[in-house]
């Protein structure tokens, strides 16, 4: 009996183990920002352009048709995201349908206040303009502390006289202003030779 008992204990314990392991969250941060609809904005913004100064001089825009602000630190975009700044003098431009970004504050009066962006995805017909070249993909992540711009899926570059397409994602640099396309690249070059 004692040991039919601990048989059956033992099979019940296992079985709880294995529905825990079957049962737990393994969604990415991407999946979790998605998830974050679920929940309720705090702060609706709609057709909205926000500015950044460098003194008194504006050095960074960005608009979207809606903007989703949930506790404490994430925002969800949607709508003709269109963003532009200044960098080393030179104009970069993003364009996308739909944008999540992770922020480093607390509450949403900490993140309106000095909010220092951590993570940002951009999805669906992403168009990126940096140093004279024009990056088409479908999705794209930004991460803050490295400074890199990466995506897993196909890239198109264009650039003066030439065209890149890579079929397994890119990682760009943003400090070195260094594109790195992954996989099988296939390109034109054209135009004049300069001697």
């Amino acid at each position: 009996m004692i040991k039919s008992a601990t048989v059956w204990g033992f099979l019940l314990a296992l079985a709880l183990a294995v529905g825990v392991f079957f049962g737990r969250d393994r969604s990415t941060p991407l999946e979790a920002l998605k998830s974050s609809s679920d929940r309720s904005a705090r702060v609706r913004l709609e057709d909205f352009v926000f500015y950044r100064y460098k003194g008194q001089a504006v050095n960074a825009n960005f608009s979207a048709k809606l903007g989703l602000f949930y506790e404490p630190n994430i925002v969800e975009m949607h709508g003709n995201l269109h963003g532009e700044q200044y960098r080393r003098g030179k104009l970069e431009t993003l364009r996308s349908e739909i944008g999540h970004a992770i922020f480093s504050s607390n509450s949403l009066n900490a993140l309106m206040r000095d909010g220092t962006l951590v993570r940002a995805y951009v999805e669906d017909n992403v168009i990126m303009e940096l140093d004279g070249n024009l990056l088409k993909t479908e999705q794209a992540e930004y991460i803050a502390s490295r400074q890199i711009l990466r995506s897993h899926r196909a890239i198109r570059v264009i650039g003066p006289s030439r065209v890149f397409d890579g079929d397994d994602g890119f990682t760009y640099d943003v400090d070195r202003e260094v594109l790195t396309m992954s996989g099988l690249i296939q390109g034109v070059v054209s135009g004049q030779p300069r001697y």
